[in-house]
């Protein structure tokens, strides 16, 4: 099963930082989970149908574990581009609730 996990980020963003970040994320933590079969695989920046810029990793999982291994690595990285001074965009619906 793969865990296919879409990281938002904005059109300007220092890529090589993103991709730092992500490989360290994945060097410290990978060992750690043995429901991980195969990857981590930075396929990198992509842009969705939807216009939204993400940075997509691929990790694949032993069946049924593809949910919490994208939760945990999620997480993760999300902690670890902040840390690193990235800033990530909030959903679009998230703030529309918010304005209503």
């Amino acid at each position: 099963m793969r865990a296919l996990i879409e990281i938002p980020l904005y059109n300007d963003v220092d890529l090589t930082i993103v991709y730092d970040t992500v490989d360290q994320v994945n060097t410290k933590n990978t060992g750690q989970y043995t429901e991980i079969v195969k990857g981590p695989t930075i396929i990198g920046p992509q842009t969705l149908p939807n216009g939204q810029f993400v940075f997509r990793i691929s990790i694949f999982t032993k069946n049924g574990k593809q949910h919490m291994i994208y939760n945990q690595f999620l997480k993760l990285y999300q902690e670890a581009l902040i840390e690193a001074g990235i800033s990530l965009p909030t959903s679009n619906t998230a703030l529309n609730i918010a304005n209503k």
